[in-house]
């Protein structure tokens, strides 16, 4: 991975623009400001090795501005400051991905042999709706996703964040072949990196809220275990 021009983000909270100098030979690594941060959002983003969700949030503190971009983070930041220094983590998650996904939903169009365009029935590709968003997830020790919205921060809080590369999802209902050629960002973006992992963390509210959700939902499904007995 080319690390030029890209935002190199340190483990315990900084922001380094790296960009080329002399020719290529030597790197400029440049501490952002807390005054110029917002300016270079729309930069692509690489993490120091093992960065976790602990570290996101020294960012957040680091950078005051960017909890403009999220009423929930005076929220969360309240949680994160409550959780123990270490070991917050549960075993079945192995690591947190942050990734982009793109949708492709081809439209096609069935036409009969008596249409004056065509000798005999075709089925033909017209056009495609696309979309693109950015997910947050855990992954567990078989690689499958793990939901993690309804979890405290005590259970993910030293997880890993890995970025991974973009993913395409085709819905096409095995009508054809249909070849995709991709033009959009690979990278995470500075914006998607600070917005989307709270997001995520924030789909079901607050703190408060999200644990009141998970009271609520584990009392239903505990009566259900009952009656079915």
């Amino acid at each position: 991975m080319c690390e030029a021009d890209k935002l190199f983000i340190a483990k315990n909270g900084e922001i380094v623009f790296r960009s080329v100098c002399d020719g290529g030979d030597k790197w400029n690594d440049v501490i952002l400001k807390e005054s110029e941060v917002l300016f270079y959002l729309d930069k692509a983003v690489i993490l120091q090795e093992e960065f976790t969700l602990r570290d996101y949030f020294k960012v957040i503190n680091l950078y005051y501005k960017f909890q403009l971009l999220d009423s929930y983070f005076t929220d969360f930041l309240k949680e994160y400051n409550s959780c123990p220094k270490q070991k917050c983590k549960d075993d079945y998650i192995k690591y947190l991905e942050l990734r982009r996904i793109v949708e492709y939903s081809p439209e096609y169009k069935f036409y009969m042999s008596d249409s004056l365009m065509f000798e005999e029935n075709m089925i033909v590709h017209t056009s495609e709706t696309v979309d693109t968003y950015i997910d947050f997830h855990g992954v567990d020790k078989n690689d499958n996703g793990v939901a993690i919205e309804f979890g405290s921060l005590k259970r993910i809080l030293d997880c890993e964040i890995k970025l991974a590369e973009t993913k395409i999802i085709i819905n096409q209902n095995d009508i054809k072949e249909y070849p995709i050629i991709y033009k959009g960002p690979d990278d995470i973006s500075l914006f998607e990196f600070i917005k989307y992992i709270i997001w995520e963390l924030s789909f079901c509210g607050s703190p408060i809220e999200r644990d009141k959700k998970f009271e609520e939902i584990t009392k239903v499904e505990n009566n259900d275990r009952t009656s079915n007995i």
